[in-house]
């Protein structure tokens, strides 16, 4: 609803739960909601002339809530922790919704052999607080007020990769939409790192257990202006950069009835023809080699090949290759693009490459 102020102007007043907006700015309530109301209303009618025009009466004013408009986004905040650890098989981004104190600390249990979801006592440069110093703020009058918790799980191929979430809303669709900026440097460490993210919606317990909560990543920082859009990846190592050329891996199609599995041929059956066709680019091994990807794609592995084109290994981690011996390989830097998302099924299309290249070590 709006009122008016002593000077003429007017404000918006409006409540759902037990939060206040003020002029599109959503305040939390110490109180009941219709007392919290009423008081918030009365700030302003004291402010009103002798002589003015009154507002709506303090009764419409703490039955307002059916007249609030569900919000085009939602306020909230957030906490990004670095939670180290490798799970095989594992598809990412991973979202859990926590609605008890209980159901937080069966997460931990869950998972706290396969992340690192202990206290930090110190934190460094490439660290943050711990998972465990996150949850202290999580305590069982946090969720008895009826609040959500979001625990988002990331994994990023560089720990110089970072994160913030920009939005959350709901589509027409009634899905949620929570759209998280991966934030690229122009050149990143080559290990790698999995996150969880807190998100606390300042609503209320506005997400059910029966709602689709989609994450959409958008890659910001130097990747737009660095990667060309023909190609999932791109590799820097010393003053050299090229695009590896990309094998088709597999697909996952929806078809309107299910999905459509394709696998694509295995490079060692092909390489030699990539070769002849000169198709695979070379680069010299430096330390500060690093690997930046198109928006939507995400790391899965490594495949390290000889000279004769025979697997020697699958590797999860850039750091392995400083280990090789002095000499050329070729690989294939396996990821997953991330397709439409298919509501019927709730999951993603996706399209895997096996990106190639030739590497020499000094």
């Amino acid at each position: 609803m709006t009122v008016t102020r002593a000077d003429g102007s007017t404000a918006s007043v409006g409540a759902y739960g037990s939060y206040i907006f003020y002029n599109d700015i959503c305040y939390r309530a110490e109180y009941e909601p219709s007392e919290a109301l009423n008081a918030f209303g009365n700030s302003f009618l004291t402010e009103l002339p002798d002589k003015g025009t009154p507002p709506e009466t303090e009764e419409s004013l703490s039955t307002s809530n059916n007249d609030v408009p569900e919000p085009s986004s939602y306020y909230f905040e957030a906490q990004y922790i670095r939670t180290n650890g490798y799970v095989d098989g594992a598809s990412y981004p991973v979202v859990t919704l926590i609605e008890s104190k209980e159901e937080l600390d069966a997460y931990y249990e869950a998972n706290r052999d396969r992340y690192d979801l202990e206290r930090h006592d110190a934190v460094y440069s490439d660290q943050t607080i711990g998972f465990l110093d996150a949850c202290d703020r999580y305590d069982k009058e946090y969720f008895d007020e009826e609040r959500n918790l979001v625990l988002i799980l990331l994994e990023e191929p560089s720990g110089s990769n970072r994160h913030e979430i920009t939005d959350v809303r709901r589509n027409d669709k009634g899905e949620w939409v929570i759209t998280i900026d991966r934030i690229l440097p122009e050149c990143g460490t080559d290990d790698m790192a999995e996150w969880h993210l807190f998100l606390e919606i300042q609503m209320g317990n506005v997400i059910s257990r029966d709602d689709t909560i989609i994450v959409n990543l958008k890659n910001t920082g130097s990747t737009s202006a660095v990667m060309d859009e023909n190609y999932p990846i791109k590799i820097t190592s010393g003053e050299s950069s090229i695009y590896p050329y990309p094998h088709f891996k597999y697909s996952e199609d929806w078809t309107g009835e299910g999905f459509l599995c394709a696998d694509g041929v295995p490079v060692g059956m092909t390489l030699s023809e990539f070769l002849a066709e000169d198709l695979l680019p070379a680069v010299p091994y430096s330390d500060d080699f690093a690997v930046t990807y198109a928006e939507n794609v995400t790391f899965r592995s490594i495949n390290l090949y000889n000279t004769a084109f025979e697997l020697l290994g699958n590797l999860f981690d850039f750091a392995d290759l400083s280990t090789l011996e002095a000499g050329e390989y070729y690989l294939g830097i396996v990821v997953n693009e991330q397709g439409a998302y298919i509501e019927e099924a709730k999951q993603y299309e996706c399209t895997g490459w096996e990106c190639l290249f030739r590497l020499i070590v000094k």
